[in-house]
């Protein structure tokens, strides 16, 4: 978040300088979902309490406190919940290594883009483990910090191992990129949102469920 938005836009400016009408028009115009801009708006507020505490500015009421971003905290569409034979009947639907992406999310309960910014270097094969460390979103790979699973140690269990351990055989021929789930075409991690369209809405229509994406199977998990 830092580094894709909020330096880009606020580096140059003395941190008096900025006002709280700037930065809820600054929010207004940023073109993604509004728990991100709840999280850009929060980072600014912290921002300003470190400002106060080390004497860049006068403390006083945060400016930050001003700024409010609507319906950040509340989600707009319900999250579809699924069972798990569902969840398994989506996963057989599915072709690799979309299938293994699911199976890995759901298993471990990871965000959508901590599973696709995971490289090999994040599993601990005799250990059965895997490091959380870093999200791919926004086409750019960031710290986890501000994710459930930052700095994590997940256990891998020895059904998903085995299956990792057969993608791991199958890529290693084929792609030098580090990621477990590399584009074939880019060598990055894939599109979580052409995914979503793609494949796992038409598998879960096929099941006759509507509604289903990435939170489906992050939440079922913690159900």
């Amino acid at each position: 978040m830092a580094k894709l938005h909020v330096r880009p836009k606020w580096e140059d400016y003395r941190i008096a300088d900025v006002d709280a009408n700037a930065v809820d028009e600054w929010l207004t115009f940023l073109t993604f979902g509004q728990a991100s801009k709840v999280r850009a708006r929060n980072m600014m507020k912290r921002l300003f309490d470190l400002a106060m505490l080390w004497k860049y500015i006068s403390f006083g009421r945060n400016p930050m406190d001003l700024v409010k971003v609507k319906k950040g905290s509340k989600r707009l569409k319900k999250i579809v919940i699924i069972t798990p034979e569902q969840f398994k009947g989506i996963v057989r639907q599915l072709p690799e290594p979309y299938n293994l992406m699911v199976l890995m999310c759901g298993c471990l309960g990871l965000r959508v883009s901590e599973g696709l910014a995971l490289k090999w270097t994040d599993i601990n094969w005799k250990a059965a483990t895997v490091s959380i460390e870093q999200v791919y979103t926004h086409s750019r790979l960031q710290d986890s910090a501000k994710t459930d699973a930052s700095g994590s140690e997940l256990p891998i269990y020895p059904a998903l191992a085995k299956a990792l351990r057969g993608w791991k055989r199958l890529q290693q021929h084929k792609s030098e990129s580090p990621y477990v789930f590399a584009s074939p075409r880019t060598g990055r991690p894939y599109s979580a949102d052409t995914i979503r369209t793609d494949y796992l809405i038409p598998a879960a229509l096929k099941m006759g469920i509507n509604g289903f994406g990435w939170h489906s199977i992050r939440h079922s998990n913690k159900s």
